[in-house]
This record gives structure tokens, C-alpha cells and sequence, in this order.
């Protein structure tokens, strides 16, 4: 039991940690992921932060988030299940860790991927671990926008689940209320594609005279 709680304990000062990572890299802005002849954007939102994490919380998505940043989060507050272990929890939280590496750098994009209990659309691999990606909607089940965001955490890379593959061309970023991207945050210089106007027209005029003379 001590040898337990100690490992909880950790879990905890893991998953504030990932939170303060989560709100300073990932949380207000958008990404936009370019690959073969299509792109998608995804947005990393606070509210699915806890669902990420693989722990049972009767905390609410907010609370436990905000918690997280503040390191007010306890071990009274995690609790694990037949459907969220603690040794996959674990490795959950080890990869959020590691969210900013997948989501600002060399990456997979993964089309049509069937899980379970049913196919998420798109989604990004490192090899060790995948984010799924899905459309956000109101209440209603409309779709609030055309952007993504990241609604799960899977500990495995999903190729054999998946369709189709695309090596990441190039990210770009911006904050969530601006209407151009303003920052390059990974080009692959060994596959990059050249950009269609459908993404040209989305960046501001620093970077895309970058691009366009590189």
C-alpha cells in the first residue's frame, strides 16, 4: 500500500506538471498541420486536459485542470478502474509529458482511425503514443467550426488502425482569437510539400514570405 500511494503521489506531481506544459505551449492556441496535399487545425482546449490524463476524478474537467496548475490536486482526488488501470494511467500521464514534443515537432498524421467503439476522422502519432482528434460541437451536435481538437490520449501508435499515414510537413501556430498564423514551429525539410493557397492564405505576411523564400 505505501509503495502504491507513493506511486499516486507521483502520478499527481506528474500530472501538474503536464498541465503547467499543457497551459504554456499548447492551451490558446491553434495548430495547423500540413501533410501530402491536405491540412487540418486543431485547437488544445483546458476542459479535455482531465479526460487525457486516463485517471477516474469526480472533479469536474475544469476544477481538475485548474487544480492541476495550482498543485492542488492530492491523491484523494485520482482513483483507477478495470477500464483506467493504474499502470496504463501511469503511462498516460508519462506521454502528456511529453504532449508539446508530439504536437510542436516531427510527427505522423493518421487518417480514418477505427477504435472500439467507433472512427476518429484524424489524429497524430510519435511512435509511442497517439492523440485523437475530433470535430468541436455545441450541445446540439453541430459543429461549432472547421477545426479540431484533441479529445483523447492513446498509449500505442495506432498504424495498424489507421488508413492512410502522412509524415507532418509543417506546423504553424497562432493564438486562438487571431485570424493569421504567425509562427513556424516545425518544417520538414526532408518531405515538405509546396503549400496550396488554401494554407498560404492563412498565414501572415512575415512568415509567409519565409516560406516562400526558403
Amino acid at each position: 500500500m505505501k509503495r502504491k500511494a507513493t506511486n499516486v503521489r507521483n502520478i499527481v506531481s506528474d500530472i501538474s506538471n503536464a498541465a503547467l506544459k499543457y497551459k504554456a505551449n499548447l492551451v490558446g492556441r491553434t495548430f495547423l498541420y500540413v501533410f501530402g496535399d491536405k491540412y487540418i487545425e486543431v485547437i488544445f482546449k483546458a476542459n479535455n486536459f482531465k479526460h487525457l490524463t486516463g485517471v477516474v476524478s469526480s472533479l469536474s474537467a475544469g476544477v481538475f485542470y485548474r487544480n492541476a496548475l495550482k498543485r492542488k490536486l492530492t491523491v484523494h482526488d485520482l482513483s483507477f478502474n478495470k477500464d483506467h488501470p493504474f499502470p496504463l494511467c501511469e503511462r498516460k500521464v508519462s506521454h502528456i509529458n511529453d504532449l508539446s514534443d508530439l504536437a510542436l515537432g516531427e510527427c505522423f498524421i493518421l487518417e480514418d482511425i477505427t477504435t472500439k467503439t467507433r472512427i476518429f476522422k484524424f489524429g497524430a502519432t510519435n511512435l509511442e503514443f497517439t492523440l485523437l482528434f475530433d470535430k468541436d460541437l455545441d450541445a446540439s451536435g453541430r459543429e461549432k467550426s472547421e477545426k479540431y481538437i484533441v479529445v483523447s490520449l492513446r498509449d500505442e501508435d495506432c498504424f495498424a488502425k489507421t488508413t492512410n499515414v502522412f509524415p507532418v510537413n509543417y506546423i504553424f501556430s497562432k493564438p486562438n482569437d487571431a485570424k493569421l498564423y504567425d509562427a513556424l514551429v516545425y518544417f520538414d525539410q526532408k518531405s515538405a510539400a509546396e503549400l496550396q493557397c488554401g494554407v498560404i492564405d492563412k498565414l501572415d505576411s512575415r512568415i509567409k514570405e519565409l516560406i516562400l523564400n526558403n
